[in-house]
């Protein structure tokens, strides 16, 4: 029985290449056309989303104990009260 020829690394790792190649093209393209989907396709709902989500400001009812720059929980206790010299 004869020995198997030897393979040429070259051959293989230019294979190999091709393959990583592949594999990052296809990565890419999955991660462009799911970007092209919610900047294209889902916008308004994620507009709409986004602006349900800003920040509101609530006002804060002057609590004339409290020197000015105390620091208050969410329900008015105080948290840190401020030294004013």
């Amino acid at each position: 029985m004869a020995a198997p020829a030897p393979v040429d690394w070259r051959v293989t790792l230019r294979q190999r290449v091709a393959i990583v190649a592949v594999t990052t093209a296809a990565w890419v393209g999955c991660i462009e056309a799911r970007l092209v989907h919610l900047q294209i396709f889902k916008r308004a709902d994620l507009v709409a989303r986004a602006e349900r989500q800003q920040m509101r400001t609530q006002p804060v009812p002057p609590k004339y104990d409290l020197p000015p720059g105390s620091i208050v929980y969410r329900n008015l206790a105080e948290a840190v009260r401020a030294i004013v010299k």
